[in-house]
């Protein structure tokens, strides 16, 4: 009996870089994009880079900040016509103190506090001689003077298209509750027989810069396309193999038994000499 033996041998193997741009030291065979999401637009904040032989993905967002405004909206001292915005509409005092609280901030509360100003709209329509005028605050008892006003040699006007403005950041760890407590008081000190000029007021309120969320996304990538090579692939079948509580149908494999687990093991898969099994690719379609 005469019989055949064939064999086949490897006498050697060599390495091939089948992915050389993965060095990362050029960005020639490298796409870069970044867009803002749901859109053709692209990202303002969001990039991706190729730089010292690695990737790198930026997002830098800066805070996104507003300014808000709540303006008071009861007066301790009963004066009329100084609450809510400026309307044009003021009181005036040459004597008795005008006092304002309870800011409006209800629909602010869930912003964070960055920096917070004084807003008065008032007018001084003469000069001030002798007499003063004095802005001042009390915070759950701690007074602070705002801006005191003396010798001035024409009227100040802050009721007509600007508002005296101070920033008060610095004076308290604020909180909602204690901004919306706040008591801001403008007194007209008279200091002589007669009184100089007169205190008018529109409206007080506070600027609040506030930290406003965020809204959309942005995406950025970064790909590349390794061509000219043929990369080997075990195409593994169902039918090849140990079946246990498993059959194979037109949609792949189902179960013999309903609600029972069964269990599929592939034939034995040996890699190429030199080379060692990639990533697992499942291959479904519709049936």
């Amino acid at each position: 009996m005469t019989t055949n033996v064939i064999a086949r041998s490897v006498h050697s193997t060599s390495d091939v870089d089948i992915f050389p741009q993965g060095a990362i030291d050029s960005d020639e065979s490298w796409y870069l994009d970044d867009r803002i999401t749901f859109t053709s637009e692209r990202a303002d904040y969001t990039n991706s880079i190729l730089a010292d032989n690695r990737i790198t993905f930026e997002h830098l967002r800066p805070a996104n900040l507003e300014t808000v405004q709540a303006w008071s909206q009861t007066s301790p001292s009963e004066s009329s016509n100084v609450n809510g915005a400026p309307d044009s509409s003021y009181s005036f005092t040459k004597g008795p103190v005008i006092e304002v609280t309870d800011f409006e901030i209800d629909q602010l509360t869930q912003y964070e506090i960055i920096e917070v100003k004084i807003l008065v709209a008032f007018h001084i329509p003469g000069s001030l001689l002798q007499d003063q005028v004095r802005f001042t605050m009390n915070d759950g008892g701690v007074y602070s003077e705002l801006v005191t006003y003396v010798n001035t040699q024409n009227p100040i006007d802050y009721m007509n298209e600007t508002i005296w403005s101070k920033d008060i950041t610095s004076e308290a760890d604020w909180t909602w509750t204690k901004l919306s407590n706040l008591i801001v008081t403008m007194d007209y000190v008279s200091l002589g027989n007669t009184d100089d000029t007169q205190l008018d007021i529109d409206a007080v309120g506070l600027a609040v810069i506030v930290e406003y969320p965020w809204y959309g996304t942005e995406w950025a990538s970064v790909e590349s396309t390794s061509t000219g090579f043929e990369m080997p692939i075990f195409d593994v079948d169902f039918a090849d193999g140990y079946l246990d509580g498993l059959e194979i149908s037109s949609c792949g494999l189902t179960p013999i038994n309903e609600g029972v687990e069964g269990s599929w093991i592939s034939e034995v898969l040996v890699s190429e000499p030199g080379q060692n099994f990639g990533r697992i690719h499942f291959d479904a379609s519709n049936s």
